[in-house]
């Protein structure tokens, strides 16, 4: 299976360049150059200060101008490198693609919370991606997404019993039913006004990150927020031949102890980064399967964390070819009847 998704040929490279060292610079290397020392006797003193104190030199003025829009440029282009929005052409690339036979839509079911003078106090909704395509793949991935719907507005399932938090042990609460109730105290305590302003959540924003005439990659950022909230990551990658659920095994050749090495890259506490055979990794006694925690693009492969004990929220390892993982934290940014991700690369 692995030989028809050249997609993730960079990642092939994970495994040996992962495990090179990289020569270490010695910075005792470089040799700054000294100022020189000039002798000034008092009275030359005395005239310079007194002329510095009432000429202004403007070649000065100009220089510090210029090292301050040298500076504000310079910042700038950092933050370009560790934030980004994507832009509304990215936005409606990844909300349909197509291939030679199938078609990939992404529908959105709105239950928002409407007061009667039109407030928005809560933004419900899930996007459900749709697979038009007279092949059986099409229909079990379409009907994968629609019994995922179901359950998220049952206020169950995979996207809100994840092992390892507080619910996983209690299948048969109703989270939306407690967002709901949550939101009517906000309300009396608040009014509604405040409570919009604020906006509470309980979404599902579905973005379609890969798509070929083989696999195609969903990232779905879930967040839900009363007085308080958070969000997590999930992926699901589709084998569009038989409308399967990949595993990360069958994309990439990456071992247990490759993953592990990401893991404690990452910052991950030794005492949960450490995973089984199968990819289970076990944490205050709960297993989690990263075997189907991530999802891939053109050029990155993408490992979702919703464990939650390194961070409080969802985290996203971003991993190129040289097997180097960078952390991720996207949230929907919500402006002028927009939504679109905001990513931001953490140190």
């Amino acid at each position: 299976m692995k030989k028809h998704y050249t997609v993730l040929m960079l990642v092939t490279l994970l495994i040996t360049l992962s495990a090179c060292g990289r020569p270490d610079v010695d910075k005792n290397d470089a040799v700054l150059e000294q100022p020189v020392e000039r002798e000034t006797t008092e009275e030359q003193v005395y005239i310079k200060d007194s002329i510095e104190d009432f000429i202004e030199d403007p070649l000065e003025d100009s220089i510090q101008d210029a090292e301050s829009s040298s500076e504000a440029e310079s910042e700038e282009e950092i933050k370009k490198e560790t934030e980004w929005t994507e832009t509304d052409e990215q936005w409606k690339n990844r909300r349909t693609k197509s291939n030679s036979t199938l078609q990939v839509t992404i529908e959105r079911t709105d239950r928002s919370m409407v007061n009667e003078d039109g407030l928005t106090i809560a933004s419900i909704y899930y996007d459900r991606p749709v697979v038009s395509g007279d092949t059986v793949a099409a229909e079990k991935i379409t009907q994968f997404f629609e019994d995922e719907e179901q359950d998220w507005f049952a206020g169950r399932g995979r996207l809100l019993h994840i092992p390892g938090n507080d619910l996983e042990e209690c299948p048969e609460i109703n989270v939306l039913d407690i967002i709901c109730e949550d939101i009517e105290k906000m309300r009396e305590r608040y009014g509604d006004e405040d409570v919009a302003e604020w906006l509470c959540l309980y979404s599902v924003e579905a973005r379609i990150m890969y798509m070929d005439e083989n696999i195609l990659s969903i990232l779905q950022v879930e967040e839900t927020r009363t007085e308080r909230g958070g969000w997590r990551y999930f992926g699901c990658t589709f084998d569009l031949n038989t409308g399967e659920l990949l595993k990360l095994t069958d994309l990439v050749d990456i071992s247990v102890g490759d993953m592990e090495n990401i893991l404690s890259k990452v910052g991950y506490p030794d005492a949960y980064n450490v995973l089984s055979d199968e990819y289970i990794v076990s944490i205050d006694g709960k297993e989690i399967n990263m075997a189907y925690q991530f999802c891939v693009d053109e050029k990155y492969l993408y490992l979702l964390d919703n464990t939650t004990k390194r961070y409080r929220d969802g985290m996203i390892y971003r991993v190129d070819e040289t097997g180097e993982p960078v952390k991720l934290r996207c949230k929907v940014k919500r402006e002028d009847h927009k939504n679109r991700i905001h990513s931001e690369i953490i140190d």
